[in-house]
């Protein structure tokens, strides 16, 4: 099966000039979790998802904390917290950056003629949940973990089954 056959056409995207803010009201009013980003002329220039956000929060404004006593025997553990004030106050401070301060520029993609197993490999050894699909250096799709599960629901249900 090739890429071409379960890529989504209507991608959701990103500019690199836009804020953190349009970045997450994207994501919560299209229901995905990330978004390629795309230059003016369409090519793709990185990618920006939810765990870039939350991690960029978490490294920003996280406090340690020791607990007591230790769940290690011979060492000090530290607790990271973080307040629901302080997650309100951080987001809102990182909300009017741009994603381009905040993507991913080292992205693995994929091209039409590409098998989905290809993809389903660069998945599984990148640790990523989707891979955005290229064709002469544009943007033209996206491959989501729950495309790679529907599409081989479909080639499964399309192939005739064997009587044994």
């Amino acid at each position: 099966m090739l890429v071409k056959d379960i890529m989504v056409k209507d991608v959701v995207v990103l500019h690199p000039e836009d804020t953190i803010a349009e970045a997450t009201t994207k994501f919560a009013e299209n229901k995905v979790s990330g978004c390629p980003v795309v230059d003016d002329h369409g090519a793709l220039v990185g990618m920006l998802s939810e765990a870039d956000i939350l991690g960029h929060l978490k490294t920003q404004y996280k406090k340690l904390k020791m607990r007591y006593p230790p769940e290690i025997m011979f060492g000090i553990s530290f607790q990271e917290e973080m307040k629901e004030r302080e997650i309100g106050l951080a987001f809102h401070e990182i909300g009017s950056m741009k994603v381009k301060e905040l993507m991913r520029r080292d992205v693995v993609a994929a091209t039409t003629n590409d098998t989905v197993e290809r993809v389903v490999r660069l998945m599984v050894r990148r640790k990523i949940n989707r891979v955005p699909i290229i064709k002469d250096g544009k943007l033209v799709g996206i491959v989501t973990r729950g495309d790679v599960i529907g599409g081989l629901y479909q080639n499964e249900n399309a192939t005739p089954k064997r009587n044994s």
